[in-house]
C-alpha cells in the first residue's frame, strides 16, 4: 500500500467516525427532546385520566375552569378562567362566521383573521363571560332573546349587538373599486366594530340611567 493508498484510508476512517459520532449525537438529541416533551405532557396533563371539571360560578366572582386531567397522584392542571375561555370560544365562533360570511381565506390572511377575531371575542363574549360565567340559561336569554333584566346585562348585551351589527356595515366598502388602503381585511371591519361597540356602551349607559330614575321613582 503506497502513501496516497494509505492516506485515503485514513480519511475514509476518519469521515466513518464523524459520521457515526453524528449520528450518535442526533440520537441522543433525539431521546432528551423526546423525554422533555413525555415530561411536559405529564405535567400538563396530569396522568392518564382525563377528566373535565368546572366550579360553581357566582355573578361577578368565578373561580378557574379546570381543564386539567389529573389523577390522584398529581395535583398539576391546566386552568382556564372563565373569561380567558370565552377569549378563546369567542374568538374561534367569530373566525368561523367571518369565513362563512366571505372573508379572505389563506395563509396571508390568517394573522389578520386572528387579531380581527379576538378584538370581536373582547367585544362580545369576554364581558359575558366574566358576568354570566357557564350558566347556559343566561347566555341564551341575553343574546338569543334579547331579554336582560339587570343593568350590567343591559350593559353585555347592547354593546355586544351593536359591535357586530358595526362590523356588517363596516364591511360593506370592502368589495368596491375604490382601490383604499384601509378597504383591506379586516381594517373596515374593525373600526365598524369599534364604532359600533362604542355606540352600544353610550346607549347602555343612557337605559341604565332611565332605568336607575325609573326604580328610584317606583321606590317613592
Amino acid at each position: 500500500m503506497n502513501a496516497d493508498d494509505w492516506r485515503n484510508q485514513l480519511l475514509l476512517d476518519s469521515r466513518r467516525r464523524l459520521i457515526n459520532r453524528i449520528n450518535k449525537t442526533h440520537l441522543c438529541l433525539a431521546r432528551r427532546n423526546s423525554n422533555n416533551l413525555e415530561k411536559l405532557l405529564r405535567r400538563i396533563l396530569g396522568g392518564p385520566q382525563c377528566l373535565l371539571h368546572q366550579s360553581s360560578l357566582s355573578s361577578f366572582s368565578h373561580p378557574p375552569f379546570d381543564l386539567g386531567c389529573r389523577d390522584s397522584n398529581s395535583d398539576s392542571s391546566l386552568q382556564l378562567s372563565p373569561t380567558e375561555s370565552g377569549q378563546l370560544l369567542g374568538a374561534l365562533i367569530n373566525a368561523l362566521g367571518a369565513i362563512a360570511l366571505g372573508s379572505p381565506v389563506g395563509i396571508q390572511h390568517l394573522p389578520k383573521t386572528i387579531n380581527w377575531s379576538l378584538l370581536m371575542s373582547l367585544f362580545t363574549f369576554v364581558p359575558a363571560a366574566s358576568v354570566l360565567g357557564s350558566s347556559w340559561a343566561d347566555w341564551q336569554r341575553i343574546f338569543a332573546h334579547t331579554k336582560p333584566n339587570r343593568t350590567v346585562e343591559y350593559m353585555i348585551c347592547i354593546p355586544a349587538h351593536t359591535a357586530i351589527i358595526g362590523a356588517w356595515f363596516g364591511a360593506w366598502p370592502m368589495p368596491l373599486d375604490w382601490e383604499k388602503p384601509w378597504q383591506e381585511w379586516p381594517i373596515c371591519v374593525s373600526y365598524g366594530a369599534m364604532v359600533g361597540y362604542l355606540i352600544g356602551i353610550v346607549a347602555s349607559l343612557g337605559l341604565a340611567l332611565v332605568r336607575g330614575r325609573q326604580q328610584h321613582h317606583k321606590g317613592d
